[in-house]
């Protein structure tokens, strides 16, 4: 019974369509190219010419010190096609896909969503955003500070970062509108609370308003990218993970006046 259990269980895992990821591909192509350049370059090139007529071995120590040669060449001549060759394909990846080509600094703004509180609205959490690819794996490294608007002019309000957070892992989208998915890690400065007037969860309406837990200092959670590239922003939806209660729309602009102006519009709303 266990062996046609086994049998089963191994024919149900190759019926199952894997996910696909774009990083193993892309590693692999990588390899594969660089392999057969090195195959077709280094190998032939100093192992049959430059080893075999110029380095002819005679004694003992010198066939030891030709193979130390040996090893250095093969090692760092495969190491610069494979850097070549990744680069190559890394260019190819953004000539096949434009609007991925988003590496640089990005300045954003979340909107959050609200969970009931009254309306005054609190200091938006905004700053920069430091974007990097390697092959189809993007890195966002971020930092918030608190922004208000004051006589018409926005202004930063906290001089130290209130939040830092950084992609955990990210993965291309192919099958929704969405074109990036991400997780990510925050930390914050201190335990941060909300006053609502019912339960965010049950929707329980309070006596009166009270202050809960709103997110704890360090935290996961989801982006969903969408790249706009003629307009020149990337529009994010995001949500904590629980029981962080943090969730609304993250907008990242090329311009630090859109970023502005958006902040603008927020208050004047």
């Amino acid at each position: 019974m266990t062996g046609k259990w086994k049998k089963k269980d191994k024919s149900k895992l190759k019926s199952v369509e894997k996910i696909k990821n774009h990083s193993v591909e892309a590693v692999e192509k990588v390899h594969v190219r660089a392999f057969v350049l090195f195959e077709l370059v280094v190998y032939i090139l100093m192992e049959r010419v430059l080893f075999s007529r110029v380095l002819v071995a005679n004694e003992w120590y010198e066939t030891l010190w030709c193979e130390i040669i040996r090893c250095i060449a093969f090692a760092g001549g495969y190491y610069v096609l494979f850097v070549l060759v990744k680069k190559y394909y890394s260019w190819k990846i953004i000539k096949d896909r434009p609007k991925f080509d988003v590496e640089g600094e990005w300045y954003h703004v979340h909107i959050p969503n609200k969970l009931g509180q009254n309306e005054i609205k609190k200091p938006l959490s905004a700053g920069v955003t430091t974007i990097v690819r390697d092959l189809n794996d993007f890195t966002f490294k971020s930092e918030n500070y608190k922004y208000v608007v004051e006589d018409g002019v926005v202004k930063q309000y906290s001089s130290e970062p209130s939040t830092t957070w950084h992609t955990e892992t990210s993965e291309i989208c192919d099958s929704n509108h969405y074109d990036l998915v991400e997780v990510y890690q925050a930390h914050s400065a201190e335990r941060q609370t909300v006053r609502v007037e019912e339960c965010p969860v049950c929707k329980q309406h309070f006596a009166r308003a009270i202050d809960i837990p709103e997110a704890a200092e360090m935290r996961y959670g989801i982006h969903l990218y969408r790249i706009e590239p003629k307009k020149q922003r990337i529009v994010c939806d995001y949500s904590d993970c629980w029981p962080s209660l943090k969730s609304g729309k993250l907008y990242l602009y090329k311009n630090k006046a859109d970023r502005d102006a958006r902040i603008k519009e927020y208050f004047e709303n």
